[in-house]
């Protein structure tokens, strides 16, 4: 039974371990709004699908054809997969420090208790 809620926890931290983007939005900024329809058409319409698929198969899916736009929607999700990294260990810095400073703080109420 425990195995099955770790196995859950696990397969919750994959699923969340992937950019809340909004996809369609990404690729209008990046002049890519005639690939939208492709996301539908290929069913690629969460962000855990969309970033799953490796760069190559999204070109290929999403028919971006000129080098220009490719080296723009390459330089796009590098920088989306770097600021989610980055967030990603900044939110996991707090929690250590968190955690650190609740077992700081429990062991010092204990020794106050065995002072007074």
């Amino acid at each position: 039974m425990k195995e099955k809620v770790e196995d859950a926890k696990d397969e919750d931290q994959v699923k969340k371990d992937h950019p809340t983007i909004n996809i369609d939005a990404m690729l209008k900024s990046i002049g890519l709004a005639d690939s939208i329809p492709k996301l539908k058409e290929n069913e690629i319409t969460e962000t855990d699908v969309f970033f799953e698929l490796d760069e190559g198969k999204l070109i290929e899916l999403l028919d971006i054809k000129t080098e220009g736009k490719k080296y723009r929607f390459k330089e796009k999700i590098k920088e989306v997969k770097e600021k989610h990294e980055k967030a990603k260990a900044e939110r996991q810095l707090a929690e250590d420090v968190s955690e650190i400073v609740s077992e700081t703080f429990e062991k010092l109420q204990k020794k106050a208790t065995i002072i007074f």
